[in-house]
């Protein structure tokens, strides 16, 4: 399962990448108990940074099935 995280900050403070995977964790455990896989499944995993000018301050999560890879 392909997996793209995009953080779009609640402000222009850098932040370090490997960091914002570190704090997500828990979600992407919590994602694959919902969707009943093992989330060593979740591959690549693709980090971004995104700059939504109307809204601040989330994660979007886009999950691709392998068989639409």
């Amino acid at each position: 399962m392909k997996v793209t995280l995009t953080f779009v900050a609640p402000d222009r403070r850098r932040r370090d990448i490997d960091n914002l995977l570190a704090c997500m964790k828990s979600q992407m455990d919590g994602i694959a108990i919902a969707l009943g896989v093992d989330d060593s499944q979740f591959r690549p995993i693709t980090l971004d940074d995104g700059l939504d000018t109307a809204r601040r301050g989330f994660v979007r999560v886009d999950i691709t099935a392998a068989s639409e890879v």
